[in-house]
């Protein structure tokens, strides 16, 4: 038996879905520290990954496969989502040099909510949104063309709260590192899952994944990441680990699926990582230099958990 936790059925989630509250602005009450729902953000950037799914209809019925043209975006149980401005896109180009510290750009667009059902696993459907963003470059708010190339829409956000008066222009951001890279920079150190960004003042943050044997009784030996250790200097700050990430042999895991993006989002000249934690479903976080505490290299700024109520979740 694997070392995957058991999860939620999907009527359980689907309750969780439904408990969520709608609010003026944009999402739910912010919580402290990320916590795992069908389909939940927490904190005062809300975030959405960029990994969009075709949106075809309101009653979850999706053709097979999704026709190009067709719109793209989340669909998610609850209405606790209002349409409107503020959003930004955060696109980044398919190759890039793996020393550019560019690449990236970022977009204004809007969202627009249409109501809908979506599907649960074990029991009725429940009430839910279809969130859709447009405009965005390179027809990215519609479902490709079979061998169309187009850039990597990394994710989409909103300050709030907080961070309202977050200052963003549309237009290039600072990048480390993207996913169009063919592979990022590395420490040097032995172990292919560290990653060393260099910021302009010539000064090294790295990113050291520690990783923690499997459970007694696994059928082959393999190990997960516990925590990602963040380096500058003598300065040492822990996140959260990769979930369920299994690294065995075969290195299956690399650095682009656990770092997302690194760069200045916040203007302030230091690292901000969006960062995959991995696990069932969505566990995507949003750090940002600028809200780093003493001791801290970044804090947390915003998180979007998802788990699919459709699915058999174990």
């Amino acid at each position: 038996m694997s070392n995957r936790r058991f999860m939620a059925s999907g009527r359980q989630i689907a309750t969780m879905a439904v408990l969520l509250a709608a609010v003026s602005a944009a999402v739910p009450a912010a919580a402290a520290e990320p916590t795992t729902g069908a389909g939940e953000t927490h904190g005062d950037l809300v975030v959405f990954p960029g990994n969009f799914e075709p949106l075809v209809a309101a009653n979850d019925t999706r053709p097979e496969p999704g026709g190009p043209g067709n719109p793209t975006g989340w669909h998610i149980p609850g209405r606790s989502y209002l349409g409107g401005d503020g959003w930004w896109a955060l696109v980044c180009g398919s190759e890039a040099s793996e020393t550019l510290a560019q690449g990236c750009t970022l977009h204004s667009t809007h969202l627009s909510v249409t109501r809908a059902m979506h599907s649960v696993y074990d029991g009725e459907p429940i009430a839910s949104q279809l969130l859709h963003w447009s405009p965005l470059p390179a027809n990215l708010d519609t479902l490709a063309r079979e061998g169309e190339k187009r850039p990597t829409l990394v994710a989409v956000f909103k300050p709030i709260r907080s961070l309202a008066g977050m200052k963003l222009m549309a237009g290039p951001v600072a990048t480390y590192v993207h996913p169009g890279m063919g592979h990022y920079p590395a420490t040097g150190r032995p172990g292919t899952l560290e990653v060393r960004l260099t910021t302009a003042d010539g000064k090294h943050f790295d990113i050291v994944p520690r990783v923690a044997k499997s459970p007694t009784g696994e059928p082959s030996p393999l190990v997960n990441i516990a925590t990602f250790e963040l380096r500058q200097g003598t300065l040492r700050q822990r996140l959260p680990g990769y979930e369920f990430s299994e690294i065995g042999d075969d290195g299956s895991l690399s650095p682009q699926q656990y770092l997302l993006w690194a760069g200045d989002l916040d203007g302030d000249g230091k690292p901000d990582l969006i960062i995959n934690h991995g696990g069932y479903g969505s566990n995507v976080v949003v750090y940002l230099s600028s809200l780093a505490r003493e001791g801290e290299l970044v804090g947390f700024a915003g998180s979007f958990q998802y788990s699919d109520p459709s699915a058999a979740g174990c």
